[in-house]
């Protein structure tokens, strides 16, 4: 039994064992605490007993003696209550200290002592010794003492207990049989403080590194350099954040017990589903998410949530990379892989994109727009004429003419060479038809101001497309083209009637 105990002060360091020490003791002073309140309110009652119950007993000697034991048991209960009243004001040394444990032990041995003067004295007048095993086997169990420390004190006890019964001229056989239940209950008072004590002994030290591991975890959760949050799944309140977190959310989050998730998620559905996801999987990797900090302050983060158990509650580690810089790159080159290099305008790709998107859209909503179909006049005869530069210069300045008449809902792309598609939303056609007309009057006011030695000019052609209607983005561009060549077979005709007039 020892072996197990020498084991332990082996294993594990002078202060690991001096700070067991003073819980320990601190703990026993609190149990003999409630021990001495528990007995000065049973000594009323004893008090009763001896004073009235056995007021008939004839013998005088058990009546004094049950009174003196209750009597000093009264007044160590009351003495050690005051001084655990004044103990409080004790430094915390005294009470991990060697003249701590002498103090339990001498109490404790009271207690055990005026229980086997008490169990003598009923053992003499009635043959009972219950008292004397009730309180050696209830302080083994109340009571977690070094179990060398215990078997002092119960030998010393059991000594007296042992030689007061051959004092006692009773039975033989009865006092043979006090002597061994005595003895085979002060053997299993020493099993069970001896259980009691490496119970202690485990516990503290398993809460020791629970708790060494704990702030270990919080001391490399503070130091991770990429923000980390750890909130409660069931409420969303926010637990623990480190310094990048802090850093990462400025003024934006104030670190509070109370405060929930607006800052990692954009919405309930989002959470909700992050939520769904973890009770699956109990990990998520690499999540883009969206965060709106402050109205001026989007940034994106790519999100690793991880379900963990955390002071007996589900939570939820969040960690987040900020990929702001990253994202607007990826916006910046697909903008302009979406960009015509000569006009600056959306190219076919990115035009031909939008317009499939659009027709998604509008299988699952109501939606209608109107197709412009814009080809610029006369270009192979610039080119040919005036050179490829000019050319390019003509297809500029009619790109920046028609993106300057149309509204910041509309689309404009350029469809290939001289040929330009306009996308407008939310418009009729007689309004359409007249933007038209306005980039016809900008294009010819141009050819003055700049003074060209041609008319710049175009064709163009409408084709107005609403839901329901069960056509291609091919089909689309192919009826507007129709609708233009029609006007510039109409412009050419009317163009000879002229001539021959």
């Amino acid at each position: 039994m020892f072996s197990l105990l020498r084991k332990f002060y082996q294993s594990n360091s002078f202060e690991e064992r001096k700070d067991f020490q003073a819980e320990n003791h601190e703990l026993l002073f609190y149990r003999l605490k409630l021990s001495s309140v528990t007995l000065m309110l049973l000594y009323l009652y004893y008090f009763y007993a001896d004073f009235f119950l056995y007021r008939h007993v004839p013998d005088l000697v058990f009546r004094y003696s049950l009174v003196g034991v209750h009597l000093a048991g009264l007044l160590l209960s009351v003495c050690y209550f005051i001084f655990y009243r004044k103990m409080k004001s004790l430094s915390h040394s005294f009470i991990g200290s060697p003249y701590a444990a002498i103090l339990i032990d001498v109490y404790l041995f009271s207690y055990i002592f005026m229980g086997a003067l008490g169990s003598l004295n009923s053992q003499r007048l009635a043959g009972n010794i219950d008292a004397y095993i009730l309180i050696i086997i209830t302080v083994a169990a109340v009571f977690p003492i070094p179990p060398k420390r215990f078997l002092m004190i119960l030998l010393l006890n059991h000594a007296v207990f042992l030689i007061g019964l051959n004092m006692i001229r009773l039975n033989l056989y009865t006092n043979l049989s006090s002597q061994i239940n005595t003895t085979i209950a002060v053997g299993c008072a020493l099993l069970i403080s001896f259980s009691s004590y490496s119970l202690r002994q485990h516990r503290f030290l398993d809460q020791k590194k629970l708790t060494e591991n704990q702030e270990n975890l919080l001391r490399l959760f503070d130091m991770n350099p990429f923000p980390l949050l750890l909130s409660s799944a069931q409420d969303g309140k926010i637990l623990l954040v480190n310094q990048s977190a802090r850093e990462y959310f400025q003024s934006t989050l104030k670190i509070e017990p109370t405060l929930d998730e607006p800052h990692i998620f954009q919405s309930k559905e989002e959470k909700q589903s992050v939520l769904a996801e973890l009770s699956q999987s109990k990990s998520i990797k690499n999540f883009i998410m969206e965060q709106s900090l402050t109205p001026d302050d989007t940034r994106w983060v790519l999100a690793n949530f991880e379900l963990i158990d955390y002071a007996n509650e589900k939570c939820i580690l969040t960690g987040l990379t900020d990929i702001t810089e990253m994202k607007k790159m990826e916006e910046e080159l697909t903008r302009r892989a979406s960009l015509d290099m000569l006009t600056g305008v959306m190219n076919r790709r990115g035009g031909i994109e939008c317009l499939q998107e659009t027709l998604d859209r509008a299988k699952t909503e109501p939606l209608e727009f109107i197709v412009c179909f814009i080809d610029v006049n006369k270009l192979k005869a610039v080119n040919d004429t005036y050179g490829h530069t000019e050319g390019d210069h003509l297809i500029k300045t009619a790109g920046n003419l028609i993106q300057s008449h149309i509204g910041k809902d509309d689309v404009l792309f350029r469809y290939g060479g001289d040929e330009f598609i306009i996308l407008f939303f939310h418009k009729q056609l007689i309004e359409v038809q007249t933007i038209c007309e306005n980039i016809r009057e900008a294009f010819a006011e141009t050819s003055v101001q700049q003074q060209r030695p041609y008319q710049i000019s175009f064709s163009h052609g409408l084709f107005h497309y609403r839901s329901g209607m069960d056509l291609s983005v091919e089909e689309i561009i192919r009826k507007a083209d129709v609708e233009m060549y029609q006007e510039k077979s109409r412009s050419k005709s009317h163009a000879l009637l002229l001539i021959e007039e």
